[in-house]
């Protein structure tokens, strides 16, 4: 499965891919081009799913349209991240509309909100209507890891069965071998060269 990560600078993003795939917290710097992780998913029924997660930057994807486009292109799910503590919820229905008209029809949407362990409640504040009825939500800390297995394990299990047609029968319940085995993003200096190499795959298979 890829998956995709959009929403603006510093909500943390990138630190809420390294809780996923290695279990750590670091401060981040903002993400130059972009990075993906990968890491296998244990479905009860058909077993171990590998997931790519790409990430990119937020100022990237604000300024260039296109590169949003290349990001979703093929994806089975997109998540659009949100800082809990913002109550602008403008940039939100952007990154949404960015996949409504750029993601496969079929990719499944999560909406998460970020650095829930900085906000008095857990409970992403979101205007009714704002959300796809479909798009699994949550609230997540990357500093503590909180939420974080759950929502991306439920998304998993979303984009699992519109993939395979609503036909696999899944354990919606995440599990201790949930995250079974990571491989480490692309070095620094290649980050900013990984989007390129997405638009030029897209390219040849045009």
């Amino acid at each position: 499965l890829k998956m995709a990560l959009l929403g603006d600078s510093g909500v943390g993003k990138t630190a809420l891919a390294h809780q996923l795939v290695r279990q750590t917290f670091s401060e981040t710097f903002p993400t130059a081009g972009a990075e993906f992780f990968s890491y296998l998913v244990d479905l009860a029924g058909p077993g171990l799913c590998r997931v790519q997660l790409w990430d990119a930057s937020g100022d990237d994807l604000a300024s260039d349209s296109g590169a949003s486009l290349h990001l979703l292109n093929g994806v089975d799910a997109a998540i659009v991240a949100y800082d809990l503590s913002c109550t602008d919820q403008t940039t939100i229905d952007g990154w949404l509309g960015r996949v409504a008209d750029q993601a496969p029809s079929s990719a499944a949407v999560g909406v998460v909100g970020c650095k829930s362990d900085l906000t008095s409640s857990t409970a992403p504040a979101l205007r009714a209507g704002l959300v796809p009825d479909q798009a699994v939500v949550g609230a997540v800390s990357a500093r503590t890891g909180a939420g974080v297995r759950e929502f991306f394990h439920n998304l998993v299990l979303v984009a699992w069965r519109s993939r395979s047609g609503g036909q696999a029968v899944l354990s919606a319940e995440p599990r201790d071998s949930t995250m079974v085995q990571s491989a480490d993003a692309p070095p620094a200096q290649g980050r900013r060269m990984a989007l390129d190499a997405a638009r030029a795959q897209q390219q040849q298979q045009q």
